[in-house]
C-alpha cells in the first residue's frame, strides 16, 4: 500500500510503472478538511513528519482536485473502522 495525494507530476509515471508488475487499485479515502486538520494535529509526531496547519489546508485543496477512475472510495468522516475498510477492499478484489 502506498499513500499519495496523486497530485504530483511524477505520480502518473510511478503508477504506470507499478501497473506493469503488480495488480493495482486506486482507492480514494475522503474526509472533511476539518477532520483532516484535527487528525493531523492530534497524531503522534514520532510516527509522522510534522506539517503546519497551512500545509494541511493546501494538501487538502490539492487532493480535492485530483480525479482518477477510482476503484473504490471510502468515506472516512466519521473515522472508518478498520474492518469496514478491509471488507470493502476484499469485495473489490473479488469483483475484479
Amino acid at each position: 500500500m502506498i499513500e499519495s495525494l496523486g497530485a504530483g507530476e511524477g505520480f502518473r509515471g510511478f503508477y504506470t510503472s507499478l501497473t506493469r508488475k503488480y495488480t493495482t487499485r486506486l482507492i480514494r479515502v475522503k474526509a472533511s478538511p476539518e477532520s483532516c486538520l484535527e487528525r493531523v494535529r492530534s497524531r503522534s509526531r514520532q510516527d509522522h513528519v510534522p506539517v503546519s496547519d497551512q500545509q494541511v489546508i493546501e494538501y487538502n485543496k490539492l487532493a480535492a482536485e485530483v480525479s482518477y477512475d477510482w476503484d473504490l472510495e471510502i468515506e472516512n468522516d466519521p473515522l472508518a473502522k478498520d474492518n469496514d475498510i478491509i471488507s470493502a477492499i476484499l469485495v473489490l478484489d473479488r469483483e475484479n
